[in-house]
């Protein structure tokens, strides 16, 4: 994959614009990307951010978090991503850990980037905010490097099953024996409540290789369009 896309454009430059009040980073593997990331993430957009607020999609080549995959190559997913950001607007598609490739996706070096980037752009570590579910927010303290990720921007959590409210999320939190009393109750004021969809990209394969029933309440006409054309997942 080249660096640059058909008009010239460098593909490692953050895509937002200079007029942008705040970025949502969202990332993932998005194998393959479905309803529930576009709804959700919308949502909390325009709740962090109002009409002023980017959303960003950040596919991975590979998450440290997951065994195996991704199951479509890189340029599947970034195809079909970019179907997702068309529908979405004030949205854009940032392959920066595609071009990187080198293994495993670390969200501290992507952070890094859109750290550097977005602070030349006078966007701080409040309007630099990053999306994750309830469960990863859970995990958090396994990730490389976590508390150099929070100095440089600030999570935006989604409940979801199993951790479904605030108080499971505290909880989990006091679990894992690394948080103080105020670095947890910081995770529960970045909670972003939204509304829920039981759907994943794990369940819409299966149901993909099984000639599936009707998927359309999962996945965009566009992507469904685009599996289907390519033959992924079957």
């Amino acid at each position: 994959m080249t660096r640059s896309d058909q008009h010239g454009r460098d593909l490692s430059s953050l895509p937002v614009p200079a007029a942008a009040d705040g970025v949502l980073l969202f990332g993932g593997t998005f194998d393959p990307p479905h309803l529930g990331h576009q709804r959700l993430a919308q949502l909390a957009r325009d709740s962090l951010f109002g009409d002023a607020g980017w959303l960003v999609f950040v596919p991975a080549a590979q998450s440290p978090h997951k065994q195996s995959g991704p199951i479509a190559s890189d340029e599947h997913r970034l195809a079909m991503l970019s179907s997702v950001s068309a529908d979405v607007p004030r949205s854009a598609v940032w392959p920066f850990e595609l071009l990187r490739g080198l293994g495993p996706s670390y969200w501290i070096d992507t952070i890094r980037e859109a750290a550097k980037q977005a602070g030349t752009r006078g966007l701080g570590r409040e309007q630099l905010r990053f999306l994750i579910g309830a469960d990863q927010a859970a995990a958090f303290h396994r990730w490389k490097d976590f508390a150099g990720i929070l100095e440089l921007a600030t999570p935006a959590v989604i409940l979801r099953d199993p951790i479904s409210t605030a108080d499971t999320l505290l909880a989990s939190l006091e679990a894992s024996r690394t948080w103080t009393p105020e670095q947890m109750q910081a995770w529960q004021r970045w909670v972003v409540l939204t509304e829920t969809m039981p759907v994943s990209s794990t369940s819409i394969r299966s149901a993909l290789a099984n000639n599936g029933a009707d998927l359309a309440a999962k996945l965009s006409p566009a992507v469904l369009d685009y599996i289907r054309a390519n033959d992924l997942y079957s």
